[in-house]
């Protein structure tokens, strides 16, 4: 388990052992975080100055392993439908953020997935996000019970789902084992099951660096979500798509996977100043990356529509939410796009 300190505090020498509790299967984290062993004789003790800084890793950045032949792009659904299966050394980590999710946090659906993915070289990395029930008991119980495929992050205080994202996929990135990353929501509205077949398309087509799910209510797929919100969602996502000026159907699905690159580094390097809607800061920082040229996100995301999506009751946006995130999006681009 990581622990997360307060802002501005510093570690020397080892880290207590008495600090939160015990830890998962872990690797180096990025600064700002302590780690925690479960005893005084645990091997999972890091020296804080061994610990790679953010700077270390934007200096020495993951390369992005292209190939001169990659699939086509008309190929990606029918190799996401038929997987036939990424080698182990595709190792995925996805971060699953969770605050108060005891009463929402399917744990069978977790074991059953890991117990039958045939893969296995997908990995989930839970990030509590300074949750005030038990959240954080549970998901050590989970992760001590899968140790080879699962760790734990303890953030303290909530600072919110977007930060929790950004600094699990700092660790994945700092970890230097996985070739991709990204999230999934706790609640599981997309099963577990879709990772592979969003995972697929990137493996399968080396000019694609992000697949995000996309709920699109087509004869032969499931989408349950309530109707009011489903409106609300389409007059969103229009505004990003025309503010953006990209084609994007859905941006606020929990559910994408990302190539780690350098891009993908820098664009987590700083904190999101959105709450709600820090998948759109993200399109807006590769954007502010490529000085607005949105040509190489065109051919670099790819949208899998998800065969099964169902709205799970607990959701912690709510309606104002929704005025708020007009308000975010306006800030993203202005601080991102506008000049």
């Amino acid at each position: 388990m990581i622990g997360f300190p307060e802002e501005g505090a510093t570690h020397t020498g080892f880290l207590p052992a008495t600090t939160n509790a015990e830890i998962g299967s872990i690797g180096p984290v990025p600064a700002g975080c302590g780690v925690y062993p479960s005893s005084v004789n645990s091997p999972w003790v890091i020296h804080a100055a061994n610990i790679p800084a953010l700077d270390d890793i934007l200096k020495h950045p993951r390369r992005n392993p292209r190939t001169a032949n990659a699939s086509p792009m008309e190929d990606v659904l029918a190799s996401a439908a038929h997987p036939s299966g990424p080698p182990t050394e595709d190792r995925c980590t996805v971060v699953i953020p969770c605050y108060n999710e005891v009463r929402r946090l399917h744990i069978n659906a977790f074991q059953h997935f890991l117990e039958h993915d045939p893969h296995r070289n997908i990995h989930l990395l839970f990030v509590n996000d300074g949750s005030t029930d038990d959240t954080l008991a549970l998901l050590r119980d989970f992760c001590d019970r899968f140790p080879e495929r699962t760790a734990y992050l303890d953030q303290q205080p909530n600072r919110g789902k977007a930060e929790a994202v950004r600094r699990g996929m700092l660790h994945v990135i700092a970890e230097d084992e996985s070739k991709y990353t990204g999230f999934w929501d706790a609640d599981l509205a997309t099963p577990l099951e879709q990772i592979p077949d969003l995972l697929s398309c990137l493996t399968s087509n080396a000019r694609l660096n992000m697949v995000f799910g996309a709920r699109v209510k087509l004869l032969g797929r499931n989408i349950q979500r309530r109707l009011a919100r489903h409106y609300l969602g389409r007059c969103f996502a229009t505004t990003v798509s025309l503010l953006l000026r990209l084609p994007i159907y859905d941006t606020q699905c929990g559910a994408k996977l990302f190539r780690i690159t350098p891009q993908l580094q820098h664009v987590l390097a700083e904190p999101f100043r959105s709450r709600w809607i820090f998948d759109v800061e993200i399109l807006a920082r590769f954007l502010a990356l490529h000085r607005g040229d949105r040509h190489p996100l065109r051919t670099e995301i790819f949208e899998y529509p998800l065969p099964v999506w169902t709205d799970v009751a607990g959701s912690k946006v709510g309606s104002l939410d929704f005025l708020r995130a007009f308000a975010e999006l306006a800030a993203i681009y202005y601080r991102h796009l506008a000049h």
